[in-house]
Order: structure tokens, then C-alpha cells, then sequence
């Protein structure tokens, strides 16, 4: 209702809660794109994709540019607990696979900078270290009793995070072959994403950048987010802000919350060079902790009796 009264132009993908045990279907959902100012209102599927005009201005040297935006529906919850969820449909990625080779393209202005939106996160994300912003869904998963044993517990947990495993999305097990499509194609420059409440992370793979939004519920479901204690973070939105290509910083993206922009949340997708994305265990660390466990260890091995008498 907010974003109707002030004729905010919007649009929805779907989560993988948003039919789950309800009433109505998956396709009923799709009547949201009836609801008056949605951009989508032409979609007959939640996999689509439209433009973005900017009018003519002295920045885009008398050129109009556009923003090629693509939505997909990442799935929802799987009937196999170990997939996890479902994922998105492989009309979906070869539908985007074969769009760049449509001649109107260039009609479009469309200048690889495309932003792609979907719910639930790519597996691609795991074990990525975050070139900004926080990767928050371990600790969460420790606080709602998520971590099987031994993991959860200390020293063991100090390991997962050495070894890089604590690195993890709440995503599908399932290979739909999306951000390959993406990062080979060159035309996205962003996908983004939310699902896990207590992660606002922007990574950088393959030129690619997966970034999530921020949560702006106060209300998480009891059975996951509710039992996971505080979120490392105020609630709020993720703003993405697009400019014409002569300018400096083309797409950049910061946080929002009700006490205005968040302090050091600005970052501009820029694909500079981000070395070390990829999470490398702490081997020192990891070596002292053994080193340490053994300590500990032998002496109470030591002292152990072998059986026999005195002598």
C-alpha cells in the first residue's frame, strides 16, 4: 500500500514460503502482477525480463541507454530434505542463453550491465569469503541448533571456520546451470538475492557479482530465523543505484534502514580486482589448535594404566 500511494513503480519474484501449504498455487501468485504500478504487468511468468529507459541527457552524450533487468523464479521448498529446494527451470536459463542473440538487443541499448532477481541464492556463493558485507547464516544455524555434532561445539567449530566451511548459503542442491549462463554471456553484471535472513554479502565470482539484499522483516518465522538470535545487523533494503556509463561508478549499491543510509555499506560494482574471494583455510591457526588438542590429549593418555603390579 506505501508503494501504491506514491506511485512507486515495482515488481515481485517469488520466495520458496510463498506457497508453501497455502491455498492457493504457485501460478495463482501471479495475480500479483494485477495489483496497480507493477512493472511486470504484461508477464505471464514469473521468468522474465524488461527494460529500464533513461532519457536523453548531456551524460549519455545524446544517447538514450537502458537497463536490462531479468527476474526467475528460484523454486520452492523440495519434497527431498537433502535437495533442499527446487531451482530454476531449464526453459528459464536456455530462454536467457538464447535472448542476446535476438537483433533487437542493440535496439534496447542494453550495455552488459544487465541486474538479474531472484529469491534463493546460487550454490555458486558457497565457500566464497564476502567482498563485503556479512555472511551471517553459520552463526545463525549454531544459535537455532542447525550444526550437527560434533561441529557445534568447541574446539570443532573453531576448525569449520579455519577451513573455510563456515561459508555457507541456504541454497538448492540442485545444478540449473543459471550462473554459468550468466558469467559466460557477459551481459550480468549483478544477481541478486535474499532467503538468508542474517546475510547482506556481496561476492565476486567468475566477473559476476551475487549480492543479498537486506532483511526487512522484524518478524521471522519461530521455526528458523526466531530461534537464531539477534541479526548481526538493523533491519532495512538494499539499494541498487544505476548511472549512465560515463560516469564514474556505473551501478553501486548500499543499505538503507530506518535510520538512513547505513555507515560503511556503500560499494560500487565496479569488477575491480578482489584478490583473495575464495576462502583459503587459516593453516597456522588450524596447525596450533591441533597442536594444542594433542597437548591436551596425551598427558591424560599418558597417565592411563597399563595393567600389572609393583615391582
Amino acid at each position: 500500500q506505501p508503494i501504491v500511494k506514491r506511485d512507486v513503480p515495482w515488481t515481485f519474484v517469488p520466495g520458496n514460503h510463498d506457497d508453501d501449504g497455502g491455498p492457493w498455487s504457485r501460478q495463482d501468485l501471479l495475480g500479483v502482477y494485477s495489483l496497480p504500478g507493477c512493472l511486470s504487468s504484461s508477464a505471464s511468468s514469473f521468468d522474465h525480463t524488461l527494460t529500464v529507459s533513461l532519457a536523453k541527457t548531456d551524460d549519455t552524450d545524446g544517447k538514450g541507454e537502458a537497463l536490462r533487468l531479468w527476474f526467475f523464479d528460484s523454486g520452492g521448498n523440495h519434497e527431498d530434505p537433502k535437495l533442499k529446494y527446487h531451482t530454476f527451470n531449464r526453459e528459464a536459463v536456455e530462454g536467457f542463453l538464447k535472448f542476446p542473440a535476438d537483433p533487437a538487443l542493440e535496439k534496447l541499448g542494453a550495455t552488459g550491465s544487465d541486474l538479474a532477481f531472484f529469491h534463493i541464492p546460487l550454490p555458486q556463493a558457497k565457500g566464497i569469503k564476502p567482498v563485503h558485507g556479512t555472511n551471517g547464516l553459520f552463526s545463525a544455524a549454531l544459535n537455532a541448533g542447525k550444526v550437527p555434532s560434533p561441529w557445534h561445539k568447541e574446539p570443532f567449530t573453531t576448525i569449520v571456520k579455519c577451513l573455510g566451511k563456515d561459508m555457507v548459503v541456504g541454497c538448492s542442491e540442485l545444478e540449473s546451470g543459471l550462473f554459468r549462463a550468466f558469467s559466460q554471456s557477459g551481459r550480468v553484471l549483478a544477481c541478486l538475492f535474499g532467503h538468508d535472513h542474517a546475510s547482506d554479502a556481496v561476492y565476486l565470482k567468475d566477473n559476476l557479482y551475487m549480492i543479498y539484499g537486506r532483511v526487512g522483516g522484524s518478524t521471522p518465522p519461530v521455526d528458523w530465523e526466531g530461534d537464531a538470535g539477534e541479526l548481526p545487523f538493523k533491519a532495512g533494503a538494499r539499494v541498487i543505484q544505476w548511472s549512465p556509463s560515463r560516469l564514474s561508478a556505473k551501478v553501486k549499491t548500499w543499505i538503507e534502514t530506518a535510520d538512513g543510509q547505513e555507515p560503511n555499506s556503500h560499494f560500487a560494482l565496479d569488477r575491480a580486482d578482489v584478490s583473495l574471494t575464495a576462502v583459503r583455510p587459516m593453516l597456522p591457526l588450524l596447525l596450533a589448535l591441533i597442536a594444542f588438542l594433542l597437548i591436551s590429549i596425551l598427558p591424560t593418555l599418558s597417565g592411563k594404566s597399563t595393567g600389572g603390579g609393583e615391582l
